[in-house]
């Protein structure tokens, strides 16, 4: 009985390989889900080939944890413990024949039952641009597609997104030991997670100002089971990833209330490099007011001496 067992499960598994090498499955395939966020093509034997657009040491110092793209999406491939192992460089083409799995409503390409396999096919002769989304639009990451059917379009790809400031959190302008959860929003005023892995180049990076654009992979991170609805994340990969909106200099300490009282209020704050100062203010986003320091250095009190109305 053992050995038909064995027999079968051998049998299985080839006939399982064979199939899924016959034929390459277009990677946005397995971003398509039900209401509740779970993948239809979970536990599939799959084919996948693409571009890599995060490569070993990036996401993990420790795990194979790397995305591919397609021309029509992008997908996460994971193992524990074995960080180099398939030699995933950016912008190589490879080929990726796994289970495709979910942990905490991402989709991942895995070795389940040790079954991973990668061919490397050269160097990709064009690498992906990434996809320029908004804020509401990640953050919101399952939208209706037909029926009772849902779609992750930007699950797994390379996304851009512009006009960026800071809501929670702070820059790791220092080098840290964790990873950074900081919370941005854009135009749309929809609130996104901007997550930087300590093993990241951003991690330590200038921190980038009062607007900034970013790029990175989109990952989810939701409950540990279904519903897998939010927990859309964009990752940034290098220091490069972030651009500046502004390219002068960038604050070394955001501005925080001094003093306030019924007249007068101070605020203060220091910049990476010397330089001059301008502090608007107003009782909407519009301001409408300002307080110019002429005076170059990298400490900036500024005193308002009249109380907005």
């Amino acid at each position: 009985m053992r050995l038909t067992a064995f027999l079968f499960a051998s049998l299985l598994a080839t006939t399982l390989a064979s199939s899924a090498w016959a034929f390459v499955t277009p990677i946005d395939s397995l971003n398509y889900a039900t209401s509740n966020g779970v993948p239809l093509y979970n536990r599939r034997f799959v084919t996948v080939q693409g571009t890599v657009t995060c490569q070993d040491s990036v996401l993990s110092p420790t795990n194979t944890d790397v995305m591919i793209q397609d021309a029509t999406g992008g997908v996460n491939v994971f193992t524990s413990n074995n960080i180099g192992a398939y030699h995933f460089v950016l912008g190589d083409s490879v080929q990726v024949t796994a289970f495709a799995t979910v942990f905490h409503g991402g989709v991942e390409l895995d070795s389940t039952a040790a079954l991973l396999s990668v061919t490397h096919l050269g160097t990709s002769s064009v690498f992906p641009d990434p996809v320029v989304a908004s804020c509401s639009q990640v953050a919101n990451g399952l939208v209706p597609f037909s029926g009772s059917t849902y779609y992750e379009p930007y699950q797994g790809r390379l996304v851009r997104v512009n006009g960026l400031h800071i809501t929670a959190g702070s820059w790791p302008t220092t080098r840290l030991t964790t990873n950074t959860s900081i919370t941005v929003t854009d135009a749309t005023g929809v609130p996104m997670t901007l997550f930087i892995f300590r093993s990241s180049g951003a991690n330590g990076s200038p921190d980038p100002g009062a607007r900034f654009d970013a790029i990175g992979v989109v990952k989810q991170f939701g409950n540990t089971s279904p519903p897998w609805t939010n927990g859309y994340e964009l990752c940034v990969r290098y220091a490069s990833d972030v651009v500046p909106e502004c390219p002068g200099p960038q604050f070394a300490a955001h501005p925080t209330t001094v003093t306030v009282d019924s007249l007068t209020a101070t605020v203060a704050w220091s910049t990476d490099v010397a330089s001059s100062s301008t502090l608007f203010y107003g009782i909407t986003t519009a301001y409408g007011n300002a307080v110019v320091d002429p005076n170059v250095g990298t400490q900036h009190p500024a005193r308002r001496s009249t109380r907005c109305s």
